[in-house]
């Protein structure tokens, strides 16, 4: 029998959850072959990879897609993942037995998930999820990520990292929002979490971040970005257009702050910025009553600049 050719599964849940099982799926509007599933053909006698299959979880269901006698990460390669605005359970069974998806180059998992419940996804190692896009998630459940990323694009819902996640495009992350700019998209960065080179781009959301390793560029613009107390990890560039970071541990090697406002008042851990350029509408509060906090340079590049410092503080500034 031929090796079948890609298509697009649905999913039903007609029996159970379980990923693997040929009877909770549909393909191309028909019933699968006994054992095929997506990314797998059984029907060559042991079984087979197909690449390029599509995956849609939709609808008002008994059961989610959950990986109980699991997916094998080591199947066909998947090209994409949508997650419909009316599909209604969870997607994985825990953080420690997440859905594993390997994905085709450019592969993208889409989740429009409204009505979702939590949702745990971890890419492949050796195939990435090249590109997560979460428009919209269920007020009160998270996605919890792992595994092997190339960017992530977060509008609307809730993101939590486990430290087995890496993020490896250079675009990174992007945070945006469609309504609020704080609450509508949150993020929580794990320690252990990595960010190989890429960018952070906050201009919107709430952003927890405790990595302690290095993050190349972090952009904010209408955001909130906590650096959690305990993080020992190095912004090597903060560029702030507006929102409020609060730089309460680790280091930063160069601080641009255009507009908005960092508070270094929280935490009680020495930390240093290197270099830090203070522009016009910006506000940059370093009275935090103990000075933990070293600006080694303080460039102000405006003539009225807004600063609040300890009283007696000796700091250095150099003017526009």
């Amino acid at each position: 029998m031929a090796l079948r050719a890609a298509g697009t599964w649905v999913w039903t849940g007609t029996t159970d959850t379980v990923y693997t099982k040929h009877t909770n799926w549909t393909i191309d509007g028909g019933t699968p072959d006994a054992d095929d599933y997506p990314g797998w053909d059984n029907s060559e006698g042991g079984g087979t990879d197909v690449n390029g299959d599509t995956v849609i979880l939709t609808g008002s269901l008994t059961n989610g897609c959950a990986t109980a006698a699991g997916y094998a990460a080591d199947k066909g390669n998947l090209a994409k993942v949508i997650v419909t605005d009316t599909y209604n359970k969870a997607i994985g069974k825990d953080a420690t037995d997440p859905l594993v998806l390997k994905m085709a180059l450019a592969g993208e998992v889409f989740i429009e998930g409204t009505l979702a419940d939590n949702i745990f996804l971890s890419g492949n190692a050796t195939q990435e999820i090249d590109l997560l896009t979460v428009m919209d998630m269920q007020s009160g459940k998270t996605i919890t990520l792992g595994g092997n990323v190339g960017t992530i694009n977060l509008t609307k819902g809730h993101i939590t990292t486990q430290a087995t996640l890496t993020v490896e495009d250079a675009n990174g992350v992007n945070v945006g929002y469609i309504t609020n700019s704080i609450s509508d998209a949150t993020l929580i960065l794990t320690a252990g979490t990595t960010i190989t080179g890429g960018v952070i781009n906050a201009q919107g959301g709430t952003i927890t971040n405790s990595i302690n390793g290095t993050i190349a560029t972090v952009v904010i613009g209408k955001a909130k970005w906590t650096n959690t107390v305990g993080t020992s990890g190095v912004i090597t560039a903060l560029n702030q257009y507006g929102g409020t970071v609060y730089w309460n541990s680790g280091d930063i090697t160069a601080g641009n702050i255009y507009d908005g406002t960092l508070d270094c008042t929280g935490g009680t851990e020495a930390r240093t910025c290197t270099d830090l350029y203070q522009y016009g509408p910006a506000t940059v509060n370093v009275n935090d009553g103990r000075r933990w906090v070293t600006i080694s340079n303080w460039h102000l590049m405006s003539e009225q600049p807004k600063i609040k410092v300890v009283p007696g503080q000796t700091i250095a500034i150099t003017g526009a």
